[in-house]
């Protein structure tokens, strides 16, 4: 997509929108994950009813790099 944006030609743009039809892909893709996601959690957690608590601490794309919930998780596995 930013390669199809930046393309110019003789010094002007060969488009006259910031926005074309590659953005179309990413757009679909993250659909695509956000369904698949979502339905791979509802499935797991008709399995698994413990998963529920794993949903709480660990979410479902990128980790959690936030150091006051890595705080509370290690105050609660030392009073374990």
């Amino acid at each position: 997509y930013v390669f199809s944006v930046s393309c110019f030609r003789a010094g002007r743009p060969r488009q006259e929108h910031l926005v074309n039809w590659s953005a179309l892909g990413w757009i679909l893709l993250v659909a695509l994950f956000q369904g698949s996601g979502y339905f791979t959690e509802k499935i797991t957690l008709s399995k698994y009813p413990k998963y529920k608590e794993y949903m709480k601490e660990t979410p479902l794309y990128v980790p959690n790099c936030n150091p006051m919930r890595l705080w509370q998780y290690m105050e609660k596995k030392k009073s374990q």
